[in-house]
């Protein structure tokens, strides 16, 4: 089977430069990177459909494959929820909860905000989620999502540790990672690809 990983496109957080993790819808130009990836929309083709049912990853579903598709929203695919630091700029978010965002320290990947949830937290739902597609075995499962949950479905997927090793992926808007699952295990066959964007409408380096 094949499982297809798409982040959702640029989104009025991420211009902004703001830890977003619930409401925020897509830019104009998010909105265009959908129309270019559309043009390539006969790659899913068969595929069963799910989504996180944030509304920059339901946005970007439907204009990609259009308001009718049929597709499952799922939470288990959402991004992190970042409680307290939801929506604040990304220096105000890392000068007020430094143990959440202190990438060189050790206790990073479990700190959380208050309300909010650690990247250990989504580690573990992403995980099942990944678990209960290849399980099913559809020939084709496409999954409409976010950057955290594809850098750590690719380390769960590669055998490695996201303590170490998440931030080392990149996951642009509207990038595409692709795993094949096969009697040996899942492979990755493909990683943040965005050549349906012209170079001008890529948003460049996501950071979970």
């Amino acid at each position: 089977m094949r499982i297809t990983l798409v982040r959702h496109a640029e989104s009025e957080a991420n211009f902004s430069n703001r830890y977003g993790g619930h409401d925020t819808g897509l830019t104009d130009r998010g909105r265009r990177q959908c129309a270019f990836l559309a043009q390539h929309k006969d790659r899913f083709d068969g595929a069963r459909i799910i989504a996180s049912d944030l509304a920059r990853a339901t946005e970007t579903l439907h204009l990609v494959l259009g308001s009718a598709v049929d597709a499952t929203l799922e939470q288990v695919w959402r991004e992190r929820d970042f409680g307290g630091a939801d929506g604040m700029l990304a220096d105000a978010a890392r000068a007020r909860y430094p143990a959440v965002f202190d990438f060189e320290g050790g206790g990073w990947f479990a700190a959380k905000t208050e309300d909010g949830e650690s990247l250990a937290d989504v580690d573990r739902r992403v995980r099942v989620a990944l678990e209960e597609i290849v399980a099913r075995d559809d020939s084709h499962v496409a999954v409409f999502t976010h950057g955290g949950p594809i850098q750590l479905s690719i380390c769960a997927v590669l055998g490695l540790d996201p303590r170490t090793h998440m931030r080392r992926f990149n996951v642009e808007n509207t990038a595409i990672a692709t795993f094949q699952s096969s009697p040996w295990g899942v492979v990755v066959t493909g990683w943040n690809e965005v050549s349906h964007l012209p170079s001008e409408e890529r948003t460049g380096v996501f950071e979970a």
